[in-house]
């Protein structure tokens, strides 16, 4: 089993919801310059984790990989 990826995935994501980076930053109230850094490999908070998660309804089961 491979470990995840976050930027990989979340990029997946968005691309599988037609939901580009402004969009999600506008449903985290996180900057869209520091969403693009996470799709881009910047490590991710724990607190902008949560957001994230929360706004594109996914279950967090625990710590995200960032």
């Amino acid at each position: 089993m491979s470990k995840p990826d976050f930027p990989t995935d979340l990029r997946a994501e968005l691309a599988r919801r037609e939901m580009s980076q402004r969009d999600l930053a506008r449903a985290t109230n996180i900057e869209e310059a520091t969403i693009s850094r996470y799709c881009n490999g910047l490590n991710v908070g724990p607190r902008n984790a949560a957001r994230i998660v929360e706004a594109l309804g996914l279950v967090n089961d625990g710590p995200v990989a960032a």
